[in-house]
C-alpha cells in the first residue's frame, strides 16, 4: 500500500520535473552545470588515481583535453627541458572529464549542482539538503519548493544569455572566415587566370 503511493508520488514528481525541463545534462540543471560549472577532471597513472575540480579554462572543450603550452624565458626563447625531464624519466598521465560541477556559494547561492557522466547522475543540494536526484533518467528525489526552483530559472536565464552570445561570436567568426577565404580565392583566381 505504502509503495503504491510512493509510486503515484514519484510518477507525479517526475511528470512535473520533465514539464519544468529539469532532467538531464540537456535540461536546465544539465545545463547550469555544464555552463556556469567546472569540469570534474581525473587524472591517473599507472597504479595512482585522484579526481580534482578543475578551471574551465584549462580545457579544450571541443575535444576535452588539457590544453599546454612550451616554457618561454623573459627574452622570448623557448626553454629547453633539463635532464631529469627527459622521455625516459615522464610518467604517462591519462586525462579524463568525469562530469561537471556548480558550486553556487560563489555567486551567493547555497546552492550545488553536480552531474556525473558515467552514470548520467544528477544531484543538487540546497542549504545543504538534497532537493533533486537523478540517476540514467529515474527519478530518486525530487523536492520542489519555489524558493530554489526560482534560483535556477534565474540562473538558466543567465546561461541562456552566455549561450546566444557564444553562438553569435562564433556566426561572426565564421562569416569572418568565409569573407577572408572569398578574398583569397579571388586573388588566387587574379594570379592565376588574371580575372
Amino acid at each position: 500500500m505504502l509503495n503504491e503511493k510512493e509510486n503515484i508520488i514519484k510518477e507525479k514528481r517526475k511528470v512535473e520535473a520533465i514539464k519544468n525541463n529539469l532532467m538531464g545534462i540537456s535540461g536546465k540543471l544539465g545545463i547550469i552545470a555544464k555552463v556556469m560549472g567546472q569540469p570534474i577532471v581525473s587524472q591517473e597513472e599507472v597504479g595512482f588515481s585522484s579526481i580534482s575540480y578543475s578551471y574551465e579554462d584549462l580545457f579544450d572543450q571541443e575535444q576535452d583535453q588539457i590544453l599546454t603550452s612550451n616554457i618561454i624565458d623573459q627574452f622570448g626563447n623557448e626553454i629547453q627541458e633539463p635532464d631529469w625531464a627527459t622521455k625516459k624519466n615522464k610518467k604517462e598521465y591519462y586525462t579524463s572529464k568525469l562530469g561537471y560541477y556548480y558550486y553556487g556559494l560563489t555567486n551567493g547561492l547555497d546552492l550545488e549542482i553536480k552531474f556525473l557522466n558515467e552514470n548520467q547522475e544528477l544531484i543538487v543540494n540546497y542549504q545543504g539538503y538534497m532537493v533533486y536526484q537523478e540517476i540514467e533518467g529515474d527519478l530518486f528525489c525530487y523536492n520542489p519548493s519555489e524558493e530554489w526552483i526560482d534560483k535556477i530559472e534565474k540562473l538558466y536565464k543567465k546561461c541562456k544569455q552566455q549561450i546566444d552570445l557564444k553562438n553569435q561570436s562564433l556566426k561572426e567568426e565564421k562569416l569572418e572566415t568565409n569573407k577572408n577565404e572569398k578574398i583569397k580565392w579571388i586573388e588566387k583566381m587574379k594570379k592565376l587566370w588574371g580575372i
